[in-house]
């Protein structure tokens, strides 16, 4: 499953031990080396390596690495609006990145926060991050009213006729007997 994304030389997010087995594997049968970015679950507990996984990770790593390329580190905070525990998280994170790098891996890549929360908290904001509500709201003005409009379209106002009254067509029958399609595919 993953020989499509090697051949195509993306960098692969790896949230569990045995995805980077599996994709060392893939790498190794196709004689590619495979780029990935490790995520660490540092309280959203929603996917990544967890740090009890640290030594375990480590000797994967050590094994995978002749057809592995780490490229980067990452995080998400649980909640950015919750100070301590970003600081948690951070610190955290850190912890384990660092972890990392003192048995020889290089981490180019390292990044916990989105771009709100690189704002927030700029302290935390390393040498990347997530660009969602940054680029999203760093557009034009005219390109966000746009996108605005799609995300919440106004409701089509539309004549009601009086299924008694005369057709606006100028058929003459009743507007509920007609059977143009002009006036009625709207209504």
């Amino acid at each position: 499953q993953y020989k499509p994304a090697i051949l195509s030389d993306l960098t692969l997010t790896v949230g569990s031990l045995s995805d980077l087995s599996l994709m060392s594997r893939a790498a190794e049968a196709l004689g590619k080396k495979v780029s990935v970015q490790i995520k660490f679950d540092t309280g959203l507990h929603r996917f990544g390596i967890s740090p009890d996984e640290l030594n375990p990770l480590i000797s994967v790593l050590n094994s995978c690495s002749p057809f592995c390329s780490l490229k980067g580190t990452y995080s998400h905070f649980a909640d950015p609006f919750d100070a301590d525990r970003c600081k948690a998280q951070f610190k955290s994170y850190m912890a384990l990145s660092d972890a990392l790098e003192s048995h020889g891996f290089s981490i180019p890549l390292r990044h916990i926060c989105d771009s709100a929360a690189s704002e927030l908290y700029p302290e935390y904001a390393l040498n990347a991050a997530e660009p969602r509500s940054r680029a999203y709201y760093q557009q034009e003005p005219k390109v966000v009213a746009y996108i605005e409009k799609c995300r919440h379209p106004q409701p089509r106002r539309v004549q009601k006729y009086e299924r008694n009254k005369p057709c606006p067509c100028g058929s003459g029958k009743k507007w509920k007997k007609c059977t143009c399609k002009e006036h009625h595919e709207a209504y």
